[in-house]
């Protein structure tokens, strides 16, 4: 079994028994390869795993998917220290979700850019709901400032934006003990949900070669 994440892999292998191997990794989608040689039979595999503050069980076939997803969501600069968007990072990667990824130990920031496409003309409510401080910024304005040390706490800001793709920068760090990010809007005369994956694209990405919406799940996998 290989799972790569970034540029790093984790191979996991085992012949007639069972092997494991753990490793930090970042919420989201994660290439996976599974080669399996079946040299009696019958011959079966299992595929588990162990999700953090969960047990041992089965991944899901609804778990996997076959689409490639690298060409949603943004561009992830994951930063040491709370309240730090400078200097170089220590890691960079595209991100399917915004979520509050923990590739390194608190203290941490991540800041994500690329382009957010506006279905429909008008005015749009953003919010984040996040544990510890999070901003958003729409075609360089902040529109949501939640910064601070503080629990699970909800901001929102309007702004009125023309159909098409604007630039779109999220910020967020995490100080110690819980950790939550979410980014919320309310598109005109919709309801107040999660930003959805297919409306986000990393910068160099062009409309044009983006697979379907349809493709792409609409929220992260529970």
């Amino acid at each position: 079994i290989t799972i790569s994440s970034g540029p790093s892999r984790l191979i996991v292998k085992v012949q007639d028994g069972v092997a494991q191997k753990a490793r930090r990794m970042a919420a989201g989608f994660h290439p996976i390869q599974v080669t399996f040689e079946g040299t009696t039979s019958p011959a079966n595999i299992g595929l588990r795993w162990i999700i953090p503050g969960q047990g041992e069980r089965t991944i899901a076939q609804q778990e996997l998917y076959d689409e490639d997803l690298s060409s949603y969501g943004l561009l992830g600069s994951y930063f040491r220290g709370a309240d730090n968007f400078e200097g170089q990072p220590a890691l960079v990667q595209i991100d399917a979700y915004v979520a509050p990824n923990d590739p390194l130990p608190a203290p941490y920031s991540i800041e994500w850019i690329g382009q957010i496409y506006i279905p429909r003309g008008g005015q749009y409510i953003f919010a984040t709901n996040s544990d510890d401080g999070s901003y958003v910024f729409i075609d360089g304005q902040m529109v949501v400032d939640n910064g601070g040390h503080h629990g699970d706490l909800v901001k929102e800001g309007s702004v009125t934006l023309e159909e098409g793709f604007h630039d779109v920068t999220l910020r967020y760090f995490q100080v110690d003990g819980g950790r939550k990010m979410e980014f919320w809007w309310v598109s005109p005369g919709g309801p107040k949900e999660l930003v959805p994956a297919r409306y986000l694209i990393p910068p160099g990405m062009s409309p044009e070669t983006m697979p379907e919406p349809s493709q792409v799940p609409l929220a992260i996998p529970t």
